[in-house]
Parts: structure tokens; C-alpha cells; sequence
């Protein structure tokens, strides 16, 4: 679903709203005494809807900007002890998200993350993919071309493999530093 769609249904759900309220008013101002209450109770029940979702909305925007619960929703698992110094940035719209994270960790977690499906690359390789669009605007702490003695890493996936999270294609980068035990992950995804 494209951004414009979900826009438009958000004003449409606000304009419904906003018509319901204001005739809702103005019936009980001219004395439509059972249209008032009807008018009241839908108010009422669409205030309680709009409450709910912006519960939800500040629920998970306070949730994202936890870097261990980015961590723990990008690898499907909360940071071990190991893992230190979590940075995370998170961004998802309508059809696209986008997941930056750094932190240090043992070989041993990084193992387990790169079972999950990542491939050694070469750092020409994940140059060529991190320019090509994917995420050039990350946040100014990312920087995993930083070190030239990094291992990279990459995965893809397409609807074809049905191993995505949230997307219809997917792209994950990982470049790691076994001296110092930092790593650089980005997430993208795209509808």
C-alpha cells in the first residue's frame, strides 16, 4: 500500500470524524433532542477509536527509539551480555522502512546473526549496493566502510523466498570489525 493511499484514508477517517462531531453540535444546539444523543454516542465511540490508535502510535514510537528493542525486532533476539554500546535508528512509512544499528559484540552473537541468512560479500560489493540507493541517508554515526580490515556481509530477499518480515523485498547489510567487535547493520525494505 503506497503512502498516498494510507494518507487518504487518514483524512477520510478524520473527515468523518470532524462531520459526525459537527453535526452532532449543531443538532443539539436546534433541539434534536434524539439525534443529539445519537450524535453524542458516536462521538463518543470514534473518540474512543481515535484515543486507541494514538495510544498505539506513541506505544511504538517510544518503543523504536529503544536501540535493545531495535536490536531484539531486527535479529529476533534481545541483546545477549556481549552486546554493548547500542546505537539504533528506525524509520518505517507506509511501503518502506529502514533500520540502522551499531554496536559492539562477541564473534560468537555475530555468528548468530549472520545465520540468519547473510552472505559474505566483498567490500566493493557492499559499496556498490549501500550507494545504489539503499541507504545513503543514514544516520552520522553509521559508518561501515570506516574500516578497511571489516568483514561484509549481505542478504536479499524477494517474495519468491518468503523468508521476509514485513516487506516484499528486503536488504540486509552487515560489516563487522573482529579487532574492535563493531559491527554496522541497515535494514531496508520496500512494497
Amino acid at each position: 500500500m503506497g503512502g498516498g493511499v494510507v494518507l487518504f484514508c487518514w483524512l477520510l477517517f478524520a473527515g468523518v470524524f470532524t462531520t459526525l462531531w459537527v453535526g452532532a453540535f449543531l443538532l443539539s444546539r436546534w433541539g434534536a433532542r434524539p439525534m443529539s444523543v445519537v450524535g453524542g454516542v458516536v462521538f463518543v465511540l470514534l473518540s474512543l477509536v481515535g484515543v486507541y490508535f494514538v495510544g498505539r502510535i506513541t506505544v511504538g514510537l517510544i518503543r523504536v527509539s529503544t536501540p535493545s528493542v531495535v536490536f531484539e525486532r531486527s535479529f529476533g533476539f534481545k541483546p545477549t551480555p556481549d552486546v554493548s554500546n547500542i546505537k539504533s535508528s528506525y524509520w518505517y512509512f507506509a511501503d518502506t522502512g529502514l533500520i540502522y544499528l551499531e554496536f559492539k559484540t562477541s564473534p560468537e552473537t555475530l555468528q548468530r546473526i549472520i545465520d540468519r541468512g547473510l552472505k559474505t560479500t566483498t567490500a566493493e560489493n557492499f559499496k556498490s549496493i549501500l550507494t545504489s540507493g539503499l541507504s545513503k541517508s543514514g544516520p552520522r554515526w553509521w559508518e561501515p566502510l570506516k574500516d578497511a580490515s571489516a568483514q561484509f556481509f549481505y542478504a536479499e530477499r524477494k517474495p519468491d523466498t518468503m523468508a521476509s518480515q514485513d516487506f516484499a523485498s528486503e536488504t540486509e547489510l552487515l560489516s563487522y570489525n573482529p579487532r574492535t567487535g563493531l559491527v554496522f547493520y541497515c535494514f531496508s525494505g520496500i512494497d
